[in-house]
């Protein structure tokens, strides 16, 4: 019943992507061959996501959720596409291009979606059992999901859909690799 339900959210929030991205001036997909260029750029800054946040909260919050970073390899392998699919045809493509037409500006519809995700971040620690205090891990969370959620949103609305797809399947990828550290 949730792949369902995710199917119909993702579906909705494509229609609202596609009905009003050219409207709102933003650059849907993007130019497939500038994508192309901006790889080795695009894996810099995945490579930095991942490594400021291990070094800032996985390596903490692996201890106290190992289930959070499960050791099964397709899992590992799956996760970060259905997140890189997922949350970006949802927060970028629907809300993002939704804020932009309400409030008629790039950095509101990207503020508007960070907010959104780093906002469910408190509800993943409730769903896992912790509790949400106002505590390191929590406060670090929340700004490297929002932190990383302006970035994603600012290659959306500069550079399009498939940029900020990319940066977040590199980003996903992760927990690929902190689940698989020996100390782990």
């Amino acid at each position: 019943m949730e792949l369902l339900i995710l199917f119909i959210i993702c579906l909705l929030s494509a229609v609202v992507g596609f009905s009003f991205y050219q409207r709102h001036g933003l650059p849907g997909f993007g130019d497939k061959n500038q994508f192309v260029r901006s790889i080795p750029l695009l894996l810099l800054l995945g490579a930095l996501m991942t490594i400021l946040s291990y070094l800032l909260f996985d390596r903490y919050f692996i201890k106290l959720s190992p289930s959070s970073y499960p050791k099964n390899l397709l899992y590992l392998l799956s996760f970060p596409l259905k997140a890189a699919f997922t949350e970006e045809v949802i927060l970028r493509f629907s809300l993002v291009t939704i804020g932009v037409g309400i409030f008629r500006s790039r950095v509101a519809g990207v503020v508007l979606a960070a907010a959104v995700a780093a906002l469910f971040t408190l509800k993943y620690f409730q769903f896992v059992g912790i509790s949400v205090g106002f505590n390191y891990l929590m406060v670090t969370q929340f700004l490297l999901s929002f932190t990383a959620s302006l970035i994603l949103g600012y290659l959306f609305v500069s550079r399009g859909l498939l940029y900020a797809m990319a940066l977040n399947f590199l980003f996903g990828m992760k927990y690929l690799i902190v689940s698989l550290l020996p100390s782990c």
